[in-house]
C-alpha cells in the first residue's frame, strides 16, 4: 500500500505577538513536517483573547498560502489570563462516574460560574488522607467567551478545529523518556506570558502562568516585540543592555524561584534535578547561562523535532526556531491520534 493519503494536522498558536503553526503528516510515532510558517500580529489584535477576529482570519489565510499547508483541521493552544489549572482531591469511585462527581464539585476549585467556563479534568494519581483513598484530580478551565474569540477567527479563516489544549501541558508530552523518572521544571517563556511546571515522573504537580513575556523586555527596551526577538536572537549588547536584560530576568527568575521554593517545602520527597526551557524566549542566551548559576541546577533547550522527520528544504531556517514552535509541534502531534 503506496499510503498516499496520511493524515495532516495543524498544530496552531495564537498570542498576542504572533500566530505560529506547524503541520505534521503520517502517523504520531513518527511524523514528518511538511509546512510551518510565522506571521506577526498587530498590537491590539489579541489582548487576553481574540479582540479582532477578522483581522486574525485574514492573517490565518495568509499563513496558510505563505507556509503551503495542506491540512485545515487544526489543534489550537491557549496560555492567557482566561485559562484557569487547578489540582484537586476527590473521593475514589468507580471510573464510570469520576466526570459527573468532578461536575458537581469542582465549583468550590474554580472561582468563576461553571456555567462560564469549558471545563476539563485527568485523574493524575491517588493520595490518602485521614478520610482515606483519594482521587488526584487536574482541573482546567477556559472562560467559554474567551475561547469562543479563537474559534470564530478559526472559523471565518475556513479552519477546522479537531480541539483547544492548554499550552504549558501540551509541552509535557514533548518530554524525553529519559525525563520519565526524574523532577523537571519546564519554563516556556512566550510574547505575553510565561508558564512554569513541575513535572513529576512525567505528571504535571505545580502549574503557573507568569506576566513576564517578552512583551516586557519589549517595554524595557523601548522596541517592538519583533525587534526584542530579533535582537534577543543575535544578542548584541548594544541592543540588549545588561540594565534591561538584569530588570527583565529578575522577574521572571523571581516567579521560578518562588515556585521552586513552593513545590519543595519541608516534608517532600521530590526535588527537582533540570530545568528545561521552551518558547520564543529560548533564543534568549543569557537566560540559560544565568539561571542554572543562580539555581545550581542543569538548564537545557526543549528539543521538539526528537523523532520528527524534518525534510531538508526546512531544518535549515526552522531549527533556530524550533524551540518557540514546540508547543505546536506537540499540539499536531496530538491531532494526528484525533
Amino acid at each position: 500500500m503506496l499510503h498516499l493519503f496520511k493524515k495532516a494536522v495543524v498544530g496552531l498558536e495564537i498570542d498576542a505577538g504572533e500566530v505560529r503553526a506547524v503541520e505534521l503528516k503520517g502517523s504520531p510515532a513518527a511524523p514528518t513536517l511538511t509546512a510551518w510558517g510565522i506571521l506577526s500580529l498587530p498590537p491590539a489584535a489579541v489582548v487576553e483573547g481574540v479582540m479582532q477576529p477578522d483581522v486574525i482570519a485574514q492573517i490565518l489565510k495568509e499563513l496558510w498560502f505563505m507556509a503551503g499547508f495542506s491540512s485545515h483541521k487544526v489543534l489550537l493552544g491557549v496560555d492567557n489570563q482566561g485559562v484557569m489549572v487547578r489540582f484537586a482531591d476527590f473521593p475514589v469511585v468507580p471510573d464510570n462516574r469520576v466526570a459527573s462527581m468532578v461536575k458537581y464539585q469542582a465549583q468550590e476549585h474554580i472561582p468563576v460560574p461553571l456555567s462560564e467556563v469549558v471545563l476539563d479534568h485527568a485523574v493524575i494519581g491517588e493520595t490518602m488522607d485521614d478520610s482515606g483513598r483519594r482521587l488526584e484530580i487536574l482541573l482546567v478551565a477556559g472562560m467559554r467567551d474567551v475561547l469562543d474569540t479563537y474559534l470564530k477567527a478559526m472559523t471565518m479563516a475556513r479552519l477546522q478545529p479537531l480541539d483547544i489544549d492548554v499550552t504549558p501541558l501540551a509541552l509535557l508530552r514533548l518530554l524525553p523518556e529519559s525525563n520519565g523518572h526524574q523532577t523537571v521544571l519546564m519554563v516556556n517563556v512566550g510574547s505575553e506570558l510565561s508558564s512554569i511546571v513541575v513535572v513529576e515522573q512525567g505528571l504535571p504537580r505545580l502549574v503557573r502562568l507568569v506576566p513576564t513575556g517578552l512583551r516586557e523586555a519589549a517595554a524595557l527596551m523601548a522596541c517592538s516585540l519583533d525587534e526584542v526577538l530579533t535582537e534577543v536572537g543575535n544578542n548584541p549588547p548594544a541592543t540588549w543592555p545588561d540594565e534591561a536584560f538584569q530588570s527583565w530576568y529578575d522577574s521572571l527568575s523571581q516567579e521560578i524561584v518562588s515556585s521552586l521554593n513552593y513545590y519543595q517545602k519541608p516534608g517532600t520527597m521530590a526535588y527537582v534535578s533540570k530545568v528545561i526551557i521552551s518558547g520564543r524566549g529560548a533564543r534568549v542566551e543569557r537566560l540559560l547561562e544565568q539561571l542554572q548559576e543562580d539555581l545550581e541546577l542543569a538548564v537545557e533547550i526543549l528539543d521538539p523535532l526528537e523523532n520528527i522527520r524534518v525534510p531538508a528544504r526546512l531544518a535549515a531556517d526552522l531549527i533556530p526556531r524550533a524551540p518557540g514552535l514546540a508547543a505546536c509541534i506537540s499540539l499536531a502531534r496530538r491531532g494526528l491520534k484525533v
